[in-house]
């Protein structure tokens, strides 16, 4: 809680892939964890990512800030995404997604032809994806493939609620 994740300062490009990157195993998921209040910058793939492999129930993804400020990107990418068929009781609440500063603010730009920007994936699992802000995002990007996204919850995926996101 309440932490600055970001890449190195003196990198000429700073970038990081995933700010927040949870995989774990079968026999010891991870559950329980809260992600809050965080500062999530300059990320290159996956503001906070809850993989497929060896992840629970009952995470907790609220208020955080994810936004680039120094940077554009030219590859696909997502603010929250949870894969893992075993996280339920999940709340994704009151997050800034997008622009160049906290709370959405400004113009966070991707440029990557046929590439995907996602603000928060649910392929799996059951959560709760409530008054988050996803904003200020420009997608140049060309092609079949290119699309900017604001919730994405996929096909065949059951009992998630969308409650008052803007």
């Amino acid at each position: 809680m309440n932490n600055n994740i970001r890449p190195r300062t003196d990198a000429a490009v700073p970038s990081i892939s995933n700010g927040v990157l949870s995989n774990g195993t079968a026999a010891a998921r991870n559950t329980g964890n809260i992600i809050k209040d965080n500062h999530i910058t300059n990320f290159n793939n996956i503001g906070v990512s809850i993989l497929a492999t060896g992840n629970g129930p009952d995470w907790m993804i609220e208020n955080n800030q994810m936004y680039n400020p120094t940077h554009s990107s030219a590859v696909a990418q997502t603010g929250i995404s949870i894969t893992s068929l075993f996280t339920t009781n999940t709340l994704i609440k009151g997050n800034a997604i997008g622009g160049s500063g906290p709370g959405a603010t400004g113009t966070m730009t991707n440029t990557g032809a046929g590439v995907i920007v996602t603000g928060v994936i649910v392929s799996n699992g059951v959560v709760t994806i409530e008054d988050n802000t996803i904003a200020n995002i420009t997608h140049t990007g060309t092609g079949t493939g290119a699309r900017l996204r604001g919730i994405y919850v996929t096909s065949g995926n059951n009992g998630n609620e969308i409650i008052d996101n803007h």
